[in-house]
């Protein structure tokens, strides 16, 4: 449950949305107006009886404001979007581990609430987004700091490419499917999935794992991976199954408290 300091959070957030849409309403109803204003003169100009018009209009003045409010809702959940796109971008600085993550990432939580539940609890075909930071730090340890210095160069010129100009947000599912960056992701992967399948089977969870939770970013979990969860880990990563295996905790890991 939320302590009291992030409920406080929370009625902050609904007051100030609930504001901004009380500013922004007026601007949505005028710009409604002025469209309903240039369609109604031109139906003046080809013939139609300006009293039709504003008999029309007064009928139908419930559902127009409620249109302007739906446009309203419509306007203030964009400009929110984009903010939380841009706020989300600003906090990557490692392109090529982006790159790395195309087939990962889908099955990150989409959401706070699955965010929040999946740090105590498995939820099914979902993977904690934690372990992102450790997964790139383990392919790239398969690699040369010399190699991984240039595909991650190549992957910092690559990305502007993608840059819309419009928004300037950058496109990155265009970026992960550029042909040379395809390349380079796939050159790694294969390359860590050598790593991994020279190693003993009964040892290749323990190793695996000891990589990924490793990472800061991992400590914030406060569990470990469940078998499911590194099945489908393996599966989406590597195209390949692992047979079901006794649980078994990585060495060294501490749990989060």
């Amino acid at each position: 449950m939320p302590d009291p300091s992030e409920k406080e959070e929370q009625a902050k957030e609904a007051q100030f949305a609930a504001a901004v849409k009380n500013i922004t309403l007026p601007f949505c109803s005028r710009n409604v107006n002025k469209a309903i204003l240039a369609f109604s003169s031109a139906l003046i100009k080809s013939g139609v009886q300006k009293q039709v018009i504003m008999d029309t209009l007064t009928a139908l003045k419930p559902q127009l404001s409620q249109i302007a409010s739906e446009f309203n809702d419509e306007c203030h959940n964009a400009i929110a979007r984009f903010n939380y796109l841009l706020e989300q971008e600003s906090l990557i600085t490692d392109y090529l581990g982006k790159a790395l993550l195309k087939d990962i990432e889908p099955l990150f939580p989409q959401d706070p609430d699955t965010e929040e539940l999946i740090m105590t609890s498995a939820v099914n075909g979902i993977l904690p987004r934690y372990i992102s930071a450790g997964l790139v730090d383990a392919i790239k340890s398969a690699h040369g700091e010399q190699a991984v210095e240039e595909y991650e160069n190549i992957a910092a010129d690559k990305v502007e490419k993608y840059r819309a100009k419009a928004n300037g947000l950058i496109d990155f599912a265009a970026f992960a499917a550029d042909k040379e960056i395809s390349q380079i992701r796939e050159r790694m992967i294969a390359q860590f999935r050598k790593i991994y399948e020279e190693r003993d089977e009964g040892e290749r969870k323990r190793w695996f794992l000891s990589k990924i939770t490793a990472s800061a970013g991992f400590k914030k979990m406060k569990r470990d991976l469940t078998d499911g969860e590194y099945r489908q880990l393996i599966a989406v990563l590597f195209g390949i199954q692992e047979q079901q295996q006794p649980r078994v905790k990585a060495k060294g890991i501490v749990r989060a408290s």
